[in-house]
């Protein structure tokens, strides 16, 4: 993996660390890093290399423990870092939940329990963890207020843009 400054795809911690089997795993972490960044207007790990970018992801969901991600020590790269034993899950103090009605909370972007469950289970250190696809979309983040749409109601722009 070779990251540049302002590549879209941020590569999944099994994949810097060495991985080289290709699973939908990987894929979720791409739809987690997504989804945090629609919320907050920008990238959530957003590193200039690879081991800037394990820090960062470390740095926000906590170092890996046996606990957290029990294969990590058969990865390849595993016993290359030691990582700082305060690097603690924050993701939480990042995603607060709302007060009230709002989604804003001193102009942070807030996330309700189940928005919070969704992408933490995309976002799961131990890819045999993650959320697959279709627990994503059966999650009951999907079903909170305020409700999507239907079809009919979207706009229609002409060919070319609005």
């Amino acid at each position: 993996v070779h990251l540049q400054r302002g590549d879209p795809v941020v590569p999944s911690p099994e994949l810097l660390m060495g991985q080289k089997i290709y699973s939908t795993a990987l894929d979720m972490w791409s739809v987690g890093c997504i989804f945090a960044e629609i919320l907050t207007a920008e990238p959530l790990f957003e590193g200039t290399s690879e081991i800037d970018q394990l820090q960062k992801i470390f740095g926000i969901l906590g170092r890996p423990t046996k606990e957290r991600w029990p294969d990590y020590d058969t990865l390849p790269n595993a016993k290359t870092f030691q990582w700082k034993e305060s690097l603690k899950p924050r993701m939480q103090e990042l995603f607060p939940k709302p007060k009230g009605h709002s989604f804003t909370n001193d102009s942070h972007m807030t996330l309700s329990e189940n928005g919070f469950d969704l992408l933490s289970g995309m976002l799961h250190l131990d890819p045999a963890q993650r959320l697959s696809a279709k627990d994503a979309l059966a999650h009951p983040y999907f079903t909170e207020v305020p409700l999507p749409c239907s079809q009919d109601q979207l706009p229609v722009f002409k060919p070319g843009g609005p």
